[in-house]
């Protein structure tokens, strides 16, 4: 080495100044033709290598994934049970083609126990304390009867309905900045029920199921908990003015399901719907697709932050009744920015709340209540006025 330097130092000296001067550019040709060649056999690895490793759970599990069944539709395809209390159950036979990714919590991969009375409503939100809302962790989502559990929530005009399914794995539950619950779709649904990465994916149609006015909502609640215990992300969705009806002028409200890339593949969705629900009377006509609106794509069910400064609210009024609530829920919709609607059990048997807020002072949550008296056909005589912190935190788990 100090041979070769010592002729190029030589040779420097006597004037031959273009071979010492090659030598850098040789060497940086020789260094970006090793750079090309990396990245070219980068490049062949295998695209799928990492796709793989994120479908492994998936195919570990065979509860992370459902598919349509191959048997044709029959009126055997439906569990149809109604309670002693009137309340109406639909169980499809069929399951759903959509394979869902989920990331499972602790005690995930095992399977829920049934369902211990048909009324109860499946749910993760409990009202632990007044206004303090956990989100629970577990999958086991028929515990806690005596608590308030969260079951349907209006925000705006858009309704959750209902936000529990009795399957794991099939919906993400989660809290950002200790303030914004929101609810999806597991991520990561291609079409077909294939796993996709592909992030540029817009998922902005949805499918009308059925609209129906406020009165008359409840007759959807059963499709509505049966296309969820499914995973198909189901939602109300409000006119903003009330719309004439043979009882007199009432709000409607339209059963969707949502969201996806395309009208093609929305239209499968209303073939593989009507499939697997042959006897269901509120499907039997033609489904569209449509396009929603931006707060009806908007995945938050409530922020907590915002209400931080709205300390009012308004107990509007108790039902024995899932039927009642939910209707009564529906014609005072558009009245208040926010309403709940939680289930809990007590000695009569099953008790439903309808809450609403969330307002600066006292008197802003009374001119609500005067304006929904006024509007809307319910007296509300019960309802009253109450200061109440709300927050929502995580459960530790079991």
């Amino acid at each position: 080495m100090f041979k070769i330097l010592a002729e190029k130092l030589r040779a420097f000296e006597s004037g031959d100044a273009r071979l010492v001067w090659g030598i850098p550019l040789a060497i940086a040709s020789t260094l970006g033709l090793l750079l090309l060649a990396n990245l070219l056999i980068v490049g062949k690895e295998d695209p799928n290598a990492s796709l793989v490793e994120a479908q492994s759970p998936v195919e570990a599990s065979a509860d992370a994934a459902v598919a349509l069944a191959g048997d044709e539709a029959s009126s055997d395809a439906i569990d149809d049970i109604t309670t002693d209390s009137g309340v109406r159950i639909l169980r499809s036979k069929i399951k759903p083609k959509r394979v869902v990714a989920a990331e499972p919590l602790p005690g995930e991969d095992q399977v829920l126990p049934e369902r211990p009375e048909a009324e109860l409503i499946a749910a993760r939100l409990f009202e632990v304390s007044s206004g303090h809302w956990q989100l629970q962790q577990r999958p086991y989502v028929y515990t806690e009867l005596s608590k308030p559990r969260v079951v349907a929530v209006m925000r705006q005009r858009k309704t959750f309905l209902p936000l529990a399914s009795v399957e794991p794995g099939h919906f993400s539950y989660r809290i950002e900045n200790e303030t914004r619950l929101i609810v999806s779709q597991e991520e990561g649904r291609g079409e077909n029920g294939q796993i996709s990465f592909d992030r540029s994916r817009k998922f902005r149609y949805a499918l009308q199921l059925v609209s129906l006015p406020a009165k008359e909502i409840a007759k959807a609640w059963p499709l509505a908990e049966a296309l969820v215990n499914q995973g198909y992300y189901v939602y109300w969705s409000r006119s903003d003015e009330p719309r004439p009806t043979k009882e007199g002028d009432q709000f409607l409200y339209k059963l969707r399901v949502g969201f996806y890339e395309s009208e093609y593949e929305t239209v499968q969705l209303a073939n593989e719907i009507q499939g697997a629900f042959p006897e269901e009377p509120l499907i039997q006509h033609q489904l569209w697709p449509v396009l929603p609106e931006f707060d009806e794509v908007d995945l938050e069910v409530m922020d907590f932050g915002v209400q931080r400064s709205r300390p009012y609210c308004l107990d509007l009024a108790s039902y024995r009744s899932l039927g009642e609530g939910l209707s009564e829920m529906a014609q005072v919709g558009g009245y208040f920015d926010v309403l709940y609607l939680s289930q809990k059990k007590d000695a009569n048997g099953y008790l439903y709340q309808l809450e609403a807020g969330f307002y600066l002072s006292q008197a802003e949550a009374q001119k609500a209540l005067d304006l929904a008296r006024r509007k809307s056909s319910l007296g509300l005589s019960g309802a009253r006025i109450a200061n109440r912190r709300y927050k929502i935190s995580a459960d530790r788990g079991r």
